[in-house]
């Protein structure tokens, strides 16, 4: 079946979706979900194949703006025990006399961080980095005070990164920008940081969950990467915390931009890259003659060398350096 969490009462389930006995793999499961406004009740329209073998497929969305979301969940919670509204839900400023009903209390920054990095979720990143200025400053959240509670947070932290741009505070936008330099200083900062445990915890585990759950299953790789994923188009990175063969961490910061880039072999470069550090870029470094980085030739650099129309952005440091 399907359903909406929370339910809306202003919003109908239309669902057109075909079961087919088949394996959870990406030819045989396509759903796809539309949003159609077509009247007074807008209609969920779901469309495709959905493979008997997967099992719960969620797709996190705001699917109207905050005001009618919120007054459909309502309506459709209070209808569900019982209750009745009568008129209709209207933006306003809170009426003189109000009466709280009901508080609902956040779950913990370690928990909400979790969902955000694993699953990538940018409403909830989006919705993080508003709060960081409601709270450095005062309510209403705006972009405005969000940024500047970072940079000043960075100022505080003697973190300086002068190429720096927050657009909305989400991985979804074309004018955001950081250096790949100034992204690993800031995981260097963050592992020597007394938060170090709840922000690996919440990153993609190689071969394991989150983002990276169906890369690096079958190799050596699996549960050795804590990395943060991200995609749209044009676009790929991955950063985050790598232990290679040799038992020695690394920071691995991987950014790449070029209009024509597919994603596919965005994400070949960055499996390629790494491989390297976790098989001997240690070795490397020392001195040894067992790795070298991946070049011409090198069957692991294919992907490399089929992009070069890209110009990736790599940072490499081993275990992470102390304030």
């Amino acid at each position: 079946g399907v359903f909406m969490d929370p339910p809306l009462a202003n919003v109908a389930v239309d669902n057109q979706l075909k079961l087919v006995n088949a394996p959870c793999k990406g030819k045989y499961h396509k759903p796809a979900v539309r949003l159609v406004e077509d009247g007074p009740r807008a209609t969920l329209r779901l469309t495709g194949t959905f493979a008997t073998e997967c099992g719960e497929t969620s797709y996190p969305r705001l699917m109207l703006n905050p005001v009618e979301h919120t007054a459909g969940a309502i309506v459709a919670l209070w209808s569900s025990i019982g209750g009745r509204i009568e008129g209709a839900v209207r933006e306003g400023p809170l009426p003189n006399g109000a009466r709280r009903i009901h508080t609902l209390t956040s779950p913990q920054l370690e928990e909400v961080i979790r969902v955000i990095n694993k699953r990538s979720n940018n409403l909830m990143a989006r919705t993080l980095f508003l709060t960081l200025g409601a709270r450095r400053e005062d309510a209403p959240g705006t972009l405005s005070k969000a940024r500047k509670a970072v940079a000043d947070w960075l100022s505080e932290s003697g973190l300086v990164f002068p190429e720096l741009v927050l657009d909305n505070g989400s991985g979804l936008s074309r004018e955001t920008r950081i250096s790949v330099e100034s992204m690993g200083r800031l995981l260097g900062y963050a592992y020597a940081s007394p938060n170090m445990p709840e922000l690996l915890s919440s990153l993609s585990i190689a071969g394991v969950d989150g983002t990276l759950r169906k890369r690096f299953r079958k190799s050596d790789l699996k549960g050795r990467a804590h990395m943060k994923t991200g995609t749209i188009r044009g676009t790929t990175g991955i950063v985050g915390y790598l232990l290679d063969r040799h038992g020695e961490r690394w920071i691995v910061v991987s950014l790449m931009n070029n209009p024509r880039l597919q994603a596919w072999r965005g994400k070949g470069v960055e499996n390629a890259l790494l491989r390297w550090v976790y098989e001997g870029v240690g070795d490397f470094r020392k001195g040894a003659d067992t790795a070298s980085a991946p070049q011409k030739g090198d069957p692991t650099a294919r992907h490399h060398l089929q992009v070069n129309a890209t110009s990736p952005d790599w940072f490499l440091s081993p275990e992470v350096p102390t304030r």
